[in-house]
Parts: structure tokens; sequence; C-alpha cells
């Protein structure tokens, strides 16, 4: 049976918690091209800019996932982190 330490589980935290930094970049810049584009679309035909709630809301509801899972892996990590101390290897 394949064992795994403190480091092993630390490692793994971590690069959930930056992978999922990096979404966030992605998500926060998607949303910055949206506002671009809406403003954009807006200036050609005011009215448009109602349809695009739907996309925000989407938008918004993955920078919130995005958001609580890398939370939860930095709190992992942290734990990790704190076994690793408790052991001697940090």
């Amino acid at each position: 049976m394949k064992q795994y330490n403190s480091l092993d589980m630390y490692d793994m935290a971590t690069l959930a918690q930056a992978d999922l930094e990096w979404l966030s970049i992605a998500l926060t810049d998607v949303r910055k091209r949206l506002g671009e584009l809406k403003k954009e679309v807006a200036e050609i035909a005011p009215s448009s800019q109602y349809r695009f709630k739907t996309l925000e809301k989407i938008l918004e509801m993955y920078e919130f996932i995005a958001e609580e899972r890398e939370q939860h892996h930095v709190n992992e990590a942290h734990a990790y982190k704190k076994e690793l101390e408790d052991e001697g290897q940090a």
C-alpha cells in the first residue's frame, strides 16, 4: 500500500492553491474583458447591456467557487506545514 507523508500532502495542497490562484487571475481577466465588451456594445445598442446579466452571474459563480477552493487549499497547506514543523521536517 502506497504511503503519503506530510511533505507530499503539503506539496499537493500548495500546487492546488497555485492552480486556483491562476484560475482566479484568469477569471478576473475575463471579467475585465467582459466589462470592456459590454461598454463597447452599449455604445452601439444601449439596451443590449441587459443581455450580459446571465454571463455575469455565471462568471460570479465561478469566481466564488475558485476563491472558496483556493482558500480550502491554503488552509490545508497551513495544516500540513504545521505537521512538517512538528515532525522537524520544515
